[in-house]
């Protein structure tokens, strides 16, 4: 028998043997007990799992200028903006509120060298609403963007 083949037959025996006699006398183990009480000590807040939502994905950047708009809904003004510039100069993106002439709320000239770059909100999320991207060179373009939202800045450093 090789060394695989023994590793996860001993795992597999470990598991269907050591789980029945954890709850023989239906005891709740130590370590499950003192999750239950964490969580109980922390008062009557609701604990919500962080979400992201992808709302612009992978879309082509060619020509000289690409544009498009997404919404913000309450509860995910953090947002991160993803590009990899892979022509042959540098291109210029901006992010603005209610129309593409409207509060600019990033802006940033992103490097020809094929690499991809995230850009994300500060630390403050952002207001509800429509937001236009914009993506722009005097000459030829040639990448991808992608707008990501998120409930938390952490969650979206994340992925």
């Amino acid at each position: 028998m090789n060394l695989k083949k023994y590793v996860a037959m001993t795992l597999m025996a470990g598991i269907i043997l050591g789980v029945p006699s954890t709850f023989a006398n239906n005891e709740t183990p130590a370590s499950s007990f003192a999750a239950v009480q964490s969580v109980k000590s922390m008062g009557s807040n609701v604990i919500v799992p962080y979400s992201t939502t992808q709302v612009i994905m992978n879309d082509s950047i060619s020509n000289t200028k690409y544009q498009n708009n997404y919404t913000i809904n309450p509860g995910s003004g953090y947002v991160k903006v993803s590009i990899k510039n892979t022509g042959p100069n540098p291109i210029t993106f901006t992010v603005n509120q209610g129309s593409p002439a409207g509060a600019e709320k990033m802006y940033y000239v992103v490097p020809a060298d094929g690499k991809p770059y995230n850009y994300f909100t500060e630390e403050t999320p952002w207001s509800t609403g429509v937001f236009y991207i914009t993506i722009s060179s005097g000459q030829y373009m040639s990448g991808t963007v992608g707008v990501r939202l998120g409930t938390n800045l952490v969650e979206l450093k994340n992925t």
